[in-house]
C-alpha cells in the first residue's frame, strides 16, 4: 500500500480557512501550527506541510500563511559568526542555556532572532564554528568574563602538569578529572574535538602516556552482534535511533548509545547482556550513555548498513531475518518513537521519526507489509533540514504494539514507560 493521496485545496482557499482557525486556536507560530496538525484539528484537504505543497503556488512563508506578518526565517540574511556570537552570549546567560538540546528548545520560541541560525554547527561550519561548548559558553565563564580555550600548545603544557599531579593515566581518569571540577576553565573537556585541526594527535600524546598497555582493558563480548537473535536485533534497532559509531587513525573504534536519564536502567541492562563491564556515564544535560571500544562491533554495524554521522543518510538495515524485525523495530521505537494520548479522540496514536528519508521509506514499507497502515509526514526543522514522521492511527497503533512485543518473552529488552502506554492503549483504543 502506497502513501495516501490528497486533493489539496488551492493556496488561497486553504489560507482563508487557515486564517479562521488561526484566530480560533491561537496559532501564532510554527510550533503551534505543528501541534494543531498533530491533534488532527486541521481539515483533511489542507496540508500539514504547506511550504512543500504550495512551494511554487503562492507560498510566501509561515508569517503570511498564519497572518502574523513575521518574515520567514529562511529569507533573513544571517549574521556572520563573530556578530552572532556576541548576541548569543547574552541569550544563553539570560535563558540559562547549557546544552545543544536546550538551545534547540529555545529556537522554538517565537522571540528567537531571525538573523541567528537555528543550527549554527552547520551554518558556520568552516566559517568560525568551534563547537557547542564555545557557542554556549560552557566551562568558560570566569570571573564574569568569557574566555576562549587555550591554544593547543599552551593547553598541553598545563595538562602535562595536571596529569602528574592527579595521576591521570587514561581516558576514564580524564573524564573523572573533568567532572571533579579540578580542570582549569580554559582547558576543554573534549580536546580531541576542540583541537581536531589545531594540533591534536591522540589521547596517549595528550596525557603523555607512552605505554599504550597502561589503559585498562574492559570486558565485552566483541562478537555479540555477529549473529541475529532477539536481543541483538533490539540493540541494533536502538542504536539505529540513538547511537553512533566512531573511529580514528590510532585504531580506536567506538560503539555508543545515548538515552534520557529516566532510561539509564536500559543502558545498564544492555551492557549486562553484552557481558561488558563498561560504565554508563552522564553525557550531557539529562542524558546518559555508554561507549564500548570494539573494532569487531564497529565493523559489524558497518556491514549491516550503519554509518558514522548517520542522521540524514542512513537507510534501513540490510538483510534482517523476518522473524527479528519486531525486535529491531521495538528497539528503534524505544529510541525515536512515541505513543501519545490525543484528547480530541480519547485514543492513543503512534509517531516514529527520523531525519533520514531512506530509513523512513524502508520502515514505511515494512510496516505496510505487516498490515500496519501508516502515513509519512514531512516538516522542516530548519529551511534546509526536513524531518520525517510516520503517523499511525489508534487501530494500527494496537497492531504495531502487538507486532513489536511478540518476542518479548525471548528478549526482555524494552523501555518500560512506552510498554506501559501500549498496555493502556489496549484498554482504551
Amino acid at each position: 500500500m502506497g502513501r495516501k493521496k490528497h486533493n489539496w485545496l488551492p493556496f488561497e482557499e486553504a489560507r482563508k480557512i487557515v486564517l479562521e482557525d488561526v484566530k480560533k486556536y491561537g496559532i501564532n507560530n510554527f510550533l503551534k501550527w505543528c501541534n494543531y496538525c498533530k491533534l488532527h484539528q486541521k481539515p483533511n484537504n489542507i496540508p500539514s506541510s504547506p511550504q512543500i505543497i504550495y512551494k511554487n503556488n503562492g507560498w510566501n512563508g509561515f508569517g503570511n500563511w498564519l497572518g502574523t506578518g513575521n518574515v520567514r526565517n529562511g529569507s533573513v540574511k544571517k549574521l556572520n559568526f563573530e556578530e552572532a556570537y556576541i548576541i548569543v552570549k547574552d541569550i544563553v546567560v539570560k535563558n540559562n542555556i547549557k546544552t545543544n538540546n536546550e538551545w534547540s528548545e529555545f529556537c522554538k520560541d517565537e522571540n528567537f532572532p531571525n538573523d541567528i541560525p537555528v543550527d549554527p554547527s552547520k551554518f558556520y561550519k568552516n566559517k568560525g564554528w568551534r563547537g557547542w561548548g564555545y557557542w554556549l559558553g560552557t566551562f568558560r565563564k570566569y570571573y564574569g568574563k568569557w574566555e576562549e580555550w587555550c591554544s593547543f600548545k599552551d593547553a598541553l603544557i598545563i595538562v602535562r602538569k595536571e596529569v602528574v599531579k592527579y595521576n591521570i593515566e587514561n581516558c576514564r581518569d580524564w573524564q573523572k578529572y573533568c567532572i571533579s571540577g579540578k580542570k582549569p576553565i580554559n582547558i576543554p573537556a573534549y580536546p580531541n574535538i576542540v583541537y581536531k585541526n589545531y594540533g591534536w594527535i591522540s589521547w596517549m600524546h595528550w596525557l603523555n602516556n607512552k605505554n599504550s598497555q597502561s589503559e585498562r582493558k574492559h570486558d565485552v563480548n566483541h562478537g555479540y552482534l555477529k549473529k541475529w537473535f532477539p536481543d541483538m536485533a533490539y540493540i541494533v534497532g536502538l542504536w539505529w535511533a540513538d547511537g553512533y559509531i566512531t573511529s580514528c587513525e590510532h585504531g580506536r573504534y567506538g560503539f555508543s548509545i545515548t538515552l534520557h536519564k529516566n532510561d539509564k536502567y536500559l543502558l545498564e541492562k544492555i551492557l549486562k547482556k553484552m557481558h561488558s563491564d563498561y560504565n554508563v556515564y552522564r553525557s550531557s544535560g539529562n542524558c546518559y550513555a555508554f561507549m564500548i571500544q570494539s573494532r569487531e562491533i564497529y565493523n559489524r554495524i558497518i556491514k549491516i548498513g550503519g554509518i558514522p554521522n548517520k542522521s540524514h543518510d542512513i537507510g534501513f538495515p540490510k538483510k534482517i531475518p523476518k522473524k527479528y524485525l519486531p525486535d529491531f523495530i521495538r528497539g528503534h521505537f524505544d529510541g525515536d518513537g512515541c505513543i501519545y494520548f490525543a484528547k480530541h479522540s480519547n485514543k492513543y496514536y503512534c509517531d516514529i521519526g527520523s531525519a533520514s528519508k531512506k530509513f523512513i521509506d524502508g520502515l514505511h514499507n515494512i510496516l505496510e507489509s505487516n498490515n500496519i497502515h501508516n502515513v509519512i509526514y514531512t516538516r522542516l526543522t530548519t529551511p534546509d533540514n526536513p524531518f520525517y514522521s510516520i503517523r499511525i492511527n489508534p487501530l494500527n497503533s494496537l497492531k504495531l504494539g502487538s507486532f513489536m512485543y511478540q518476542n518479548i518473552k525471548k528478549s526482555g529488552l524494552k523501555m518500560i514507560r512506552k510498554y506501559k502506554l501500549f498496555q493502556l492503549a489496549k484498554e482504551i483504543n
